[in-house]
């Protein structure tokens, strides 16, 4: 599956959470935090996951410096999961 996240329209935390869960058609159960994001991307959604974060730089701007590090971070922490349980079909993650 590949989810194509919209950098222009994420202006805030807020705005990822939202985006990604209806995406990934999580919205009913969905935390909308970052905590919550880690295990739906490891327990929930099934593999293969290709996350294309297009416009990226525009939500590095508009979201705080310290929030998309938070959030680059967990999609990398997941990468580096799926690939040390030795996963075929994994979850793989670019910005562009």
């Amino acid at each position: 599956m590949e989810i194509k996240l919209n950098g222009k329209i994420i202006l805030t935390e807020y705005y990822f959470h939202n985006q990604i869960a209806k995406l990934l058609k999580l919205e009913e159960y969905y935390g909308n935090n970052l905590d919550a994001l880690w295990d739906v991307l490891t327990i929930d959604v099934e593999r293969p996951i290709n996350l294309v974060w297009y416009n990226s730089t525009i939500s590095r701007k508009n979201l705080s410096r310290e929030t998309f590090k938070r959030i680059v971070k967990v999609l990398q922490d997941v990468q580096m999961w799926d690939k040390e349980m030795g996963w075929e079909q994994r979850f793989e993650f670019e910005l562009l």
